[in-house]
């Protein structure tokens, strides 16, 4: 008795867990969404690029510092690119569930990692030549008008501030939050192929 009553509820704790395809499926999807998310800023950023460059040389500057922020915006957006294109190469592959599926995790746990510390540095290095190139791309426009810059650079900053402690946050945690679904998800997969 006591046996068929263990035999049963091993079955429909069983049967109420996710199989191992919906899992992987779901694994595959949000990865592909992360990737996807990736290449989405890299193209936002090359448009930005592009807009840059076309500043630069359609509108003539009277200072050369104001052609160097320039530059030195669309480098850093440049360097963004980079770093988005070799985030994106460095999300492990969804492999064959049969094989090492501790490595799989450790490698995604790694990402987590590598993610988070990258956001830190690169991030505030990023905001830096921004917000310095935004301000000497201003002064040139507005240095005949005291309101409009004054309207300008308190709009650039109020934009900076949310970027920094609305949406970076927000982006932050979103990431985390996918890439610890796809360490979970596959987790379960490993799980049940040990049992």
């Amino acid at each position: 008795m006591f046996d068929e009553l263990k035999n049963s509820w091993k079955n429909q704790k069983a049967n109420n867990l996710p199989g191992v395809n919906e899992l992987l499926r779901e694994v595959k999807q949000s990865r592909s969404k992360l990737s996807l998310k990736l290449l989405t800023g890299v193209v936002g950023l090359l448009f930005a690029i592009v807009v840059f460059v076309m500043i630069m040389y359609l509108i003539p500057f009277k200072y050369a510092m104001t052609q160097y922020s320039i530059l030195a915006m669309g480098f850093c957006m440049f360097v963004a690119v980079v770093y988005l294109l070799y985030m994106r190469n460095q999300i492990p592959t969804v492999s064959d569930t049969s094989k090492d599926s501790k490595l799989y995790v450790q490698q995604w746990i790694n990402y987590r990692k590598n993610v988070a510390a990258g956001s830190k540095r690169f991030m505030i290095t990023y905001f830096l030549i921004i917000m310095v190139g935004m301000a000497i791309y201003l002064y040139e426009i507005t240095e005949d008008n005291i309101v409009l810059m004054i309207v300008a650079y308190s709009s650039v900053f109020l934009w900076f501030a949310a970027c920094w402690f609305i949406l970076k946050p927000k982006w932050e945690k979103s990431t985390d939050q996918k890439v610890q679904a796809i360490i979970d998800n596959y987790q379960s997969i490993a799980d049940q192929l040990k049992a």
